[in-house]
């Protein structure tokens, strides 16, 4: 025990410090997994690439907006080219495999 916090975890427990602000960012991290899991599932994971960068430029704009502060310099080198990501992505359209086509046509 380094800091001393294992001998108050076990006099008073594990969650006797927390309250309902604590809770807050626990219920958010998982609703945020399970939102992410079935977008995921249901949508792909190339549209859960495309969600994740919209969500970064949203995160960055914001910050601009509401705090006044300029967005960092990891988040300036990720913003173009994630988005230079979805410009190719979009620009490439997928080919049909032969299988699919063919299975297309029997439809």
């Amino acid at each position: 025990d380094l800091n001393g916090d294992g001998q108050r975890v076990q006099a008073r427990g594990l969650f006797s410090s927390w309250d309902s602000w604590t809770l807050a960012p626990v219920v958010a991290n998982s609703l945020g997994g399970l939102a992410v899991g079935a977008v995921t599932k249901y949508f792909g994971s190339v549209r859960k690439g495309f969600a994740i960068t919209f969500g970064l430029v949203l995160s960055a704009v914001l910050r601009v907006v509401v705090t006044g502060r300029s967005i960092s310099p990891a988040v300036a080198i990720a913003l173009p080219l994630a988005s230079g990501g979805i410009i190719l992505h979009l620009a490439q359209p997928r080919r049909q495999q032969p299988m699919e086509a063919e299975a297309k046509k029997r439809e």
